[in-house]
């Protein structure tokens, strides 16, 4: 990893082990870790979106990422905005016919962004500012990369970067 802060380059390392995921027939370390045990069926689309961070969409449903690495979600804590981030990704998603009408939205932080206190107008709280969102922590992510790793998931073209994240994400944990 070139650079922790960079949101994109852990999208993308999270794009590629759920690739790997899929190739070696273990999504279920994906829905166990992060989905909720969900039945998702087969990969169908892993990418990066311009609305919201990443899609992983599969034969049952569709997976809303937004990521933030030491950065506060932006919208309603600013006092001028109308809404929060994860509303406008909320109310938006709903008119894209690409994603299946089964979904989940996940707010992923890495670093200090799990920390970062809301507007507070509705109490200060941490993670998304819609309710529809689960909050993954930095705690989380490494268990189901940690998870991946053990079960040797990871294809021999990802397996060091893979790693490489895995152990950042140890180092970042331990600040």
């Amino acid at each position: 990893m070139e650079n922790f802060r960079n949101e994109q380059e852990h999208d993308w390392l999270l794009v590629g082990l759920v690739r790997d995921l899929d190739q070696t027939g273990r999504l279920d370390i994906l829905s166990r870790h992060l989905l909720n045990g969900k039945t998702i069926g087969k990969l169908e689309n892993a990418q990066r979106r311009r609305l919201f961070d990443v899609e992983l969409t599969f034969e049952n449903l569709s997976v809303i990422i937004e990521t933030k690495v030491d950065s506060a979600e932006s919208g309603g804590g600013k006092w001028n905005a109308e809404a929060w981030q994860t509303e406008r990704i909320f109310t938006e998603s709903q008119q894209h016919a690409y994603l299946k009408p089964d979904r989940v939205y996940l707010f992923v932080t890495y670093g200090t962004s799990e920390f970062y206190i809301k507007d507070e107008r509705n109490g200060y709280q941490k993670g998304p500012g819609c309710t529809q969102f689960k909050h993954v922590k930095l705690e989380d992510m490494i268990r189901f990369i940690k998870d991946c790793l053990e079960q040797k998931v990871v294809t021999a073209g990802n397996k060091y970067s893979i790693k490489g994240w895995y152990d950042e994400l140890e180092q970042e944990l331990e600040k």
